[in-house]
């Protein structure tokens, strides 16, 4: 009985020994091959703990070929376009899955976003913490986002009949969307501009009254 005890108490030790730690991560750069940063480090940490998107494991704070790689999975994961580079869709993605918030360098940092059904349509209503230009992308058909191309710039969004309204420069943002279909579901994301950059939200959906 002693001897079943220990044995049991070893196995208990053990397991939580090697228990995965929560995991909670977030990036808030764009990035690509030659950046150098904490960030890089904290994308190569986190990746790392999927061998099937980064194999190599390899955490140097350079982003080389084998993150790019690393990147370019996580991407066909997500569904994302496999460019190889974290821009805004990859950092929300990233920060979405991985427990961060979804926040882009110097960029605005979209919060309390909150839906509210009026009699012509839906008011979005989102806030920033910083002064910036908001737009609403909006389609009953999904949307189709490309990364962005470069640092400080934004995703392009298209798609079957998307629309899109403006918001002008304010930290607290709301928008009442017109052009809507009762009983109809739409798919929308939330794009923030500021000085300093882009970011986004990733693309959800709402049903109209």
């Amino acid at each position: 009985m002693k001897k079943q005890f220990a044995l049991s108490l070893v196995g208990a030790i053990a397991a939580l020994s090697f228990a995965a730690p929560a995991l909670a991560a977030s990036i808030s750069s764009q990035m690509s091959v030659g950046s150098r940063n904490a960030d890089v480090t904290t994308l190569q940490q986190t990746l790392a703990t999927d061998s099937s998107i980064y194999p190599q494991g390899l955490v140097t704070g350079y982003f080389g070929s084998m993150t790019a790689a690393a990147v370019s999975r996580f991407q066909a994961k997500y569904g994302l376009p496999q460019v190889g580079r974290v821009g805004p869709m990859t950092i929300a993605k990233f920060n979405e899955v991985y427990g961060g918030t979804a926040s882009v360098g110097g960029a605005p940092i979209i919060s309390n976003v909150t839906l509210a059904p009026n009699n012509s349509g839906m008011n979005v209503l989102w806030n920033t913490n910083q002064t910036a230009t908001g737009v609403v992308y909006y389609s009953t058909s999904p949307l189709v986002v490309t990364e962005a191309t470069g640092p400080g710039k934004a995703p392009n969004i298209s798609g079957s009949g998307v629309m899109s309204m403006t918001t002008g420069a304010g930290t607290n943002n709301s928008l009442g969307l017109t052009n809507t279909t009762a009983s109809t579901t739409y798919y929308y994301m939330i794009e923030s501009i500021g000085p300093s950059g882009v970011s986004v939200t990733w693309p959800t959906t709402f049903k109209t009254n």
